[in-house]
């Protein structure tokens, strides 16, 4: 009964675990890439006609959704690990995608880096870029996950994010800082035919040894 019960919790283990994890993170606008230079992002970029193309909040909130059992086969190679799904908001833009064809996923055993080449919102950027930095090299057998005690930073930006101002002025696009981390939620997916199956058995077994004792 022991034997079968370990061979039971070993396969639905594995199901139960590799679970998409969904990271909010948070952090400001250090600039607005402008025709002319860097722009102070505290101070709103404003059309002739009185609308806002940014409106000065520097603050930037977002999240993350990274399954680190999904395949990963793109222009960054192929392996284990995921983005699903991502967004963040600063400056009265929000940019978001939920995952591209053309996205590049790369990681060293310190830091963890998503690209994405279609990205909506924002001014259709072309780009929309996140990395997040931490100690301890956590990455050095693979994304599984982002240890969050152990995040030291990390940066956004997109590029050609165009929008005229005005004659004498166009935004570029906007970079920025990550400062904060954390896990959100756990995203867990309904459970599959094999792992009902292998937990009514393992409920079944265990009620007719209750009986004989």
């Amino acid at each position: 009964m022991r034997i079968l019960t370990a061979a039971l919790v070993f396969l639905v283990c594995p199901f139960l675990a590799a679970t998409p994890l969904k990271y909010s993170f948070q952090g400001y606008t250090t600039s607005i890439v402008t025709d002319n230079g860097d722009y102070n992002p505290s101070s709103p970029l404003i059309r002739d006609d009185g609308s806002f193309v940014t409106n000065g909040d520097v603050f930037m909130s977002g999240y993350l959704v990274f399954d680190p059992s999904e395949v990963r086969d793109g222009p960054s190679g192929s392996g284990m690990g995921q983005v699903l799904d991502w967004s963040f908001s600063t400056q009265g833009l929000t940019y978001h995608s939920e995952g591209s064809a053309f996205h590049y996923l790369t990681y060293s055993d310190t830091s963890f880096n998503y690209l994405d080449e279609f990205p909506q919102g924002g001014y259709g950027p072309d780009i929309a870029y996140m990395g997040f930095d931490f100690r301890n090299e956590p990455f050095s057998d693979g994304p599984i996950n982002f240890p969050v005690s152990d995040f030291i930073g990390g940066d956004f930006h997109t590029t050609i994010d165009l929008a005229r101002v005005n004659d004498g002025l166009m935004m570029w696009g906007l970079e920025g800082k990550i400062t904060g981390l954390q896990v959100e939620e756990w995203s867990v997916p309904g459970p599959s035919s094999f792992l009902i199956m292998a937990i009514g058995l393992l409920g079944i077994l265990m009620r007719k040894v209750l009986r004989k004792r």
